[in-house]
C-alpha cells in the first residue's frame, strides 16, 4: 500500500512540475519575443541610419567634418515639443519616440498620451521617429514644434 502512495505523489509530482515549467516557459517566450521585436526594430533602424549616412560620403576624410542626411541641425538648449495629437496623427497605435543625435541614441520616451518636452543639452544633428506597436518607425523631425533660446533673455520660436 505504501508503494502505492509513493508511485502516485511521485506522479502527481511529476506532472505539477512540468506544468509549471510549462506556464514559465510560456511567459519567458513572450519576453523573448518582445526582445526579438525591439531589437528587429533597433537593426532596421541603425540600418537606416548607416545607409544615409553612406550615400553621401564628405569630401574631407579627416575625421572632424560629417554629414548627416538624416534629421535637422538644432542648437545647444532647444526644446522639443512632442505634442500627444501630433504622434497619433502620425501612427495609428504610438509606443515611442525615439531620438537620435549624431546618429547614435540620445533618449527614448514612452507614449503616455500626454504631451512632452525634451531640451536638448548639445547642438547637433537631430533625427526624431515615432516608433508603432508593430515596431515600424515614422521621421517626424520636420513635424516637431520646437523653441530655440535666443541670445538674451527671450525665447524665439522657430517653427
Amino acid at each position: 500500500m505504501d508503494m502505492k502512495i509513493k508511485l502516485i505523489a511521485s506522479i502527481m509530482t511529476i506532472v505539477l512540475v512540468s506544468l509549471c515549467g510549462c506556464s514559465i516557459g510560456n511567459i519567458d517566450e513572450q519576453k523573448l519575443d518582445t526582445q526579438i521585436s525591439n531589437a528587429k526594430a533597433t537593426q532596421i533602424i541603425e540600418q537606416e541610419i548607416e545607409s544615409h549616412n553612406n550615400k553621401e560620403q564628405p569630401a574631407l576624410h579627416d575625421g572632424v567634418y560629417r554629414t548627416y542626411s538624416l534629421g535637422t541641425t538644432f542648437p545647444a538648449g532647444t526644446i522639443l515639443d512632442l505634442k500627444s495629437s501630433l504622434l497619433l496623427q502620425t501612427v495609428e497605435m504610438p509606443i515611442k519616440t525615439a531620438i537620435y543625435y549624431n546618429g547614435e541614441l540620445y533618449k527614448t520616451i514612452e507614449f503616455s498620451n500626454q504631451d512632452e518636452e525634451v531640451e536638448l543639452e548639445d547642438g547637433g544633428n537631430y533625427w526624431i521617429i515615432v516608433i508603432d506597436k508593430e515596431n515600424s518607425f515614422t521621421d517626424i523631425t520636420d513635424k516637431i514644434d520646437y523653441l530655440v533660446p535666443s541670445i538674451g533673455d527671450s525665447i524665439l520660436f522657430l517653427q
